[in-house]
């Protein structure tokens, strides 16, 4: 998912070292190679336990193939959440923090057994574990209420605290000179996706019983 230099440009700042320090999970320098381990093993856990309530990887699907023709960003245009946080999907891709630290000494034990003995992350219990645990982990500022909004992105992309946020990215057709292929098209495209946003929001929010955004990178 992330790594000692990624986890510094993650935006908002929602990743406490001192917390990490105190289960063992960093060091004087910085988050152990562990951390970033289960952080990864979580983050796959989450990502599987929100396609089994939503079906996210099939309207990921379902988007690659829209008579629209979505094109997905390419990859030297993708941000570090596309890069590091997609697990596998073409167009969605988490937005929200995984911050492990903030789990308990025992339910931690029990994240790192699963992982050291290989357990699946959709291993049941691993999957109970998520569920549990996953508005803790992924709220965007430990210390703060539920609403309170926070500034994900510097161009004003926002949700609630207690949301778990994701993005949905995708591309222009351009041509050789670097312009819109098909400007109408293009606006179709856009308004399409906007029209989606909130029904999306809605739907996600009550298949998972909580609260989802979705951030639209275009």
């Amino acid at each position: 998912m992330f790594d000692k230099k990624t986890i510094s440009m993650f935006e908002p700042e929602s990743f406490d070292e001192k917390m990490a320090f105190e289960l063992g999970l960093a060091d004087s320098n910085g988050f152990t190679d562990e951390y970033f381990k289960l952080q990864t093993y979580y983050a796959n856990a989450l990502m599987l336990y929100v396609d089994g309530k939503t079906g996210l990887s099939g309207l990921d699907a379902a988007l690659s193939q829209s008579e629209l023709h979505f094109i997905p960003s390419e990859e030297d245009e993708r941000t570090i959440y596309q890069l590091n946080c997609a697990f596998g999907l073409r167009y969605f891709f988490l937005r929200s923090p995984i911050c492990i630290e903030r789990l308990d000494r025992e339910t931690l034990e029990q994240l790192k057994k699963a992982m050291a003995g290989e357990v699946a992350p959709n291993d049941p219990a691993v999957q109970e574990l998520v569920e549990q645990t996953c508005h803790m982990v992924t709220r965007a500022m430990s210390d703060k209420a539920d609403q309170t909004v926070i500034i994900y992105e510097r161009d004003g992309k926002q949700a609630p605290n207690g949301a778990l946020v994701f993005g949905l990215a995708t591309s222009p057709a351009y041509d050789k000179e670097g312009n819109f292929t098909d400007p109408d098209h293009e606006e179709e495209k856009d308004r399409f996706l906007e029209y989606l946003i909130p029904d999306l929001e809605n739907d996600l929010s009550r298949k998972l019983g909580a609260e989802v955004s979705v951030f639209l990178y275009t």
